[in-house]
């Protein structure tokens, strides 16, 4: 990818992106597990192409419309881990708003590299901490 296509991705998932880590029960197991999410949400979906394109990662889906008032929304997003690292490392430089969040998602799916075994308490404090991060209005 090019520099101007970093820089410029970089504006857009500090301004329409979400680098998070996701709480979520899965299906037939008792205890909470933990995913690695990026995405990039937005009404123009030659925009969301053009991401996903430059990285040549992840997918594109769109949203349940609210209402006959709201523009169809879609999102790209990559939730495999290695897929996370490489396109979080390709923007991390150019980030200005969400760049401590993407540093502590990759340091986690570096951390959870195929792993099945039980989250470690470092990994439970990161996912605190991008958490504590993401809160709104702060």
């Amino acid at each position: 990818m090019e520099e101007k296509d970093k820089i410029y991705i970089a504006g857009f998932v500090d301004g329409e992106g979400s680098i998070m880590i996701n709480c979520y029960k899965p299906k037939h197991k008792e205890r909470k597990a933990f995913r690695g999410r990026f995405e990039v949400a937005n009404t123009n979906k030659p925009i969301i192409e053009y991401i996903k394109n430059r990285f040549d990662l992840g997918e594109i889906r769109q949203y349940k419309k609210r209402s006959l008032k709201h523009k169809q929304a879609y999102y790209f997003q990559i939730g495999k881990q290695q897929e996370i690292i490489k396109a979080l490392e390709q923007i991390l430089p150019y980030l200005k708003i969400k760049q401590e969040q993407a540093k502590i998602l990759i340091e986690w799916c570096k951390l959870r590299r195929s792993s099945r075994r039980n989250y470690t308490t470092y990994e439970m404090c990161l996912a605190k901490k991008i958490q504590k991060l993401n809160i709104r209005g702060c």
